[in-house]
């Protein structure tokens, strides 16, 4: 209230005014805070003038001020700056409203949806962090680039070196140079380079099979065996070879032949027979492999059955038998029940391209394979013919 008084002689007079001060409260601020597993701390922040009481309530009108917390401070410019707290469960879905009232009226307000904004923390602090992990990846990715193009460069010199008799008029050029003239050059060495060692590969089981304990009159033998159908019908004895991608399944009691049939389909491939009634040498590749022995995965197994002069790689092996070339494989006496083997050989019938399959096993001992494999043949011996 202020007064201003006016003197004239022994008179005077004097007018007063009341002067109300008012700052609106600014928006408010609102911030969570975990305190524990099962709380959260809301917060709510504003200042203005006068003081104003804070009221909290949640998605049921319930008055939750008495569980509050608020503390109030003088700023530089004569605001209340009011800051008010309130400990809630955070499993609980609720709506929460903190209020700013100046003599009873509600003049700021601002609602908490739990558990919606309870969001992720992040600080600078976290951010530098992220950053700094980021800018060490790109640098060890570039290293990795740089050092990978390197070897290249040496690999490619080496190629191109060891590729220069297919090239012979450009004997004079540097190594640099054969490098940039044609990149078919490397390719047409990679080429040179598979068909070398898959010649290398069939020469090795042509000789392999060459000196399998067959006898000498094929026709006769084979003549000695009936190969009938799932159903009981006669079929000829060349049926036994699938087509590309086929999987046959050659079941038959022991002692019948059937291993004598796998080494007559192997050494008929490996030309050692005049005759080829299967039509088998038009094949790239044949492996027999006697299950009887194997250990490992089917990789490995195959593997240990070829007498190669050097140690067979794995890798160049899987993508032989899983790519376009045609080739036969022959599972001799497999049965069910090696984990490994089982489960290794489901995924290469699965993921083969062209490669022929003929297994041979007793009648019970492939339960999965007789369920599900399309041909399923018998192999018996004719009445009139002895045993194998």
């Amino acid at each position: 209230m202020y007064r201003c008084i006016v003197k004239e002689g022994d008179d005077g007079d004097y007018k007063q005014v009341t002067l109300k001060v008012t700052a609106p409260y600014t928006p408010v601020k609102k911030s969570t805070m975990k305190t524990g597993q099962d709380e959260v701390e809301l917060s709510c922040e504003s200042q203005g003038f006068p003081s104003a009481q804070v009221i909290w309530s949640d998605g049921q009108n319930t008055n939750l001020t008495e569980s509050s917390i608020s503390t109030t401070r003088s700023t530089d410019e004569d605001l209340f700056h009011i800051i008010s707290k309130l400990m809630v469960k955070r499993d609980l879905v609720n709506n929460y409203t903190c209020s700013f009232l100046v003599k009873g009226e509600i003049r700021e307000t601002v609602t908490f949806s739990i558990p919606d904004d309870l969001l992720p923390h992040s600080s600078a602090q976290h951010v530098w962090i992220v950053a700094v992990v980021l800018v060490l990846l790109a640098i060890v990715f570039i290293c990795v680039i740089l050092h990978w193009r390197k070897n290249g460069q040496k690999n490619r010199r080496n190629e191109s070196s060891q590729c220069a008799f297919l090239f012979p008029h450009s004997s004079s050029a540097t190594t640099d140079s054969l490098l940039t003239v044609n990149e078919n050059r490397s390719q047409a060495c990679d080429i040179n380079s598979e068909e070398t060692a898959e010649k290398s590969l069939r020469s090795a089981l042509i000789q392999q099979y060459s000196e399998l304990d067959t006898s000498a009159e094929m026709n006769s033998r084979l003549a000695s065996y009936a190969l009938l159908s799932k159903e009981g019908r006669s079929l000829n004895i060349s049926s036994i070879l699938p087509d590309k991608k086929e999987m046959i399944l050659l079941l038959g009691e022991p002692g019948c032949g059937k291993t004598s049939v796998a080494q007559i389909l192997s050494s008929c491939w490996a030309e050692r027979t005049a005759t080829d009634p299967f039509n088998i040498r038009r094949l790239q590749l044949v492996f027999q492999v006697d299950c009887s022995r194997a250990k490992g995965d089917f990789f490995q197994a195959i593997k240990s059955s070829v007498s190669y002069e050097k140690p067979l790689d794995v890798s160049e092996l899987r993508e032989t038998l899983l790519g376009s070339r045609d080739c036969l494989l022959i599972l001799d006496g497999y049965e069910e029940g090696n984990k490994d083997l089982d489960e290794t050989l489901e995924c290469f019938l699965r993921e083969r391209q062209t490669c022929r399959v003929l297994i041979t096993s007793h009648p019970g001992k492939c339960p999965a394979l007789e369920k599900n494999v399309r041909t399923v043949l018998q192999l018996v011996q004719k009445p009139e013919s002895s045993g194998s």
